[in-house]
């Protein structure tokens, strides 16, 4: 079966890419690929393997610990899978029914990390011509700025997911690659390290991947903790600023506070409407304020936060939103799932 060895620095960021939060290290003895740490400690990152192939069988060789693991072909997510705790390196087959005649576009994501996640040192495959050797092209970088909502540790996946989250559909159907800067808990108001006027440099310090657009979602523990409006205005227009000094010429789409169940939850229209008139003060004809989440709510994983099929409805109302103002991938209706492809097996 023909192995391609993601770690040969003529394969990756070549005709495969490997994106997200992501780091090349050894682990147990093997050269592989590891997610990094999101800024929440608590949320899961993204991190993925995207390329092109005619294949029948996918597979990939990973040290495998518990977590999760999911299969998008040509931006369609087919239904997570769970890693099995074996504590060494084997191959784990993702599909072994997949069109043997025709090329398509895989994305493998997981969203573990550290000691207790999954290294990925090759992809395996059988079937059709194999992968694609052409230079294939880099897909722009989306980077996500928010509170809880935005890191998504709280859609109530079992392991944790990031593929559950809205960042990840907003990606995947508007054809971006990922880095999720959300961090629990935080306002944009305040003199906290972590406040979103305070931190702007996480996102424009991002490298080597310049991002091409930077999507906010910010407010809703200004909301929460009833923060003046006024006080919340100038704040949101401290980031904003910061943020286009440190990205010149970025697209920013600043999307509406998430209609929620708390008891503040009539409050945010004013918040909202404090975004609105400081992007028409500022008068950057690449600021823009969206609402495709504000009432793609579904139902909640507690009174704040979109559980699963909630998240997937706010980010391909999302991803509408992001198409329309930076372009790079077509609107489509929302797509949860597909039946998994063929049967999973463990080899050693």
């Amino acid at each position: 079966m023909p192995t391609y060895d993601i770690t040969n620095s003529s394969i990756y960021n070549n005709y495969v890419w490997v994106e997200g939060p992501v780091a090349l290290g050894t682990h147990a003895g093997i050269t592989s690929w590891a997610a990094t740490a999101n800024k929440d400690s608590i949320a899961v990152p993204e991190t993925a393997i995207r390329f092109r192939a005619t294949i029948g069988t996918l597979a990939v060789h990973c040290y495998q610990a518990p977590g999760a693991i999911r299969l998008t072909i040509d931006e369609v997510d087919s239904v997570g899978l769970t890693l099995g705790s074996t504590g060494s390196y084997a191959d784990f087959t993702l599909s072994s029914s997949l069109d043997s005649a025709n090329e398509h576009e895989y994305l493998v994501t997981w969203g573990t990390q550290g000691n207790d996640g999954m290294f990925v040192s090759a992809i395996v495959t059988s079937g059709g011509s194999g992968l694609n050797t052409n230079p294939l092209p880099q897909r722009r970088l989306c980077a996500f700025y928010g509170d809880s909502i935005t890191a998504g540790q709280s859609t109530g996946s079992s392991p944790a997911d990031a593929t559950t989250n809205w960042t990840h559909h907003v990606g995947r159907l508007a054809g971006y690659c990922v880095a999720n800067l959300g961090i629990g808990g935080t306002l944009v108001s305040g003199a906290a390290a972590d406040a979103g006027q305070n931190r702007t440099s996480d996102i424009t310090g991002i490298s080597p991947q310049v991002p091409s657009v930077v999507l906010i979602m910010y407010g809703v523990n200004d909301v929460i903790g009833a923060v003046g409006t006024s006080t919340f205005g100038t704040a949101y227009q401290s980031m904003l600023t910061q943020l286009r000094a440190g990205l010149p010429g970025v697209t920013i789409l600043c999307e509406a506070i998430m209609h929620h169940q708390n008891p503040n939850t009539t409050d945010q229209d004013a918040y909202n409407a404090e975004i609105v008139s400081v992007i028409s003060g500022l008068a950057d004809p690449l600021i823009f304020y969206r609402t495709g989440g504000y009432d793609n709510f579904v139902t909640a994983n507690g009174p704040l936060h979109p559980n699963i099929a909630g998240s997937c409805q706010v980010g391909c109302q999302i991803a509408n939103d992001l198409v329309a103002v930076a372009g790079y991938g077509a609107p489509r209706p929302p797509v949860i799932a597909r039946p998994v492809i063929g049967s999973l097996l463990i080899r050693g």
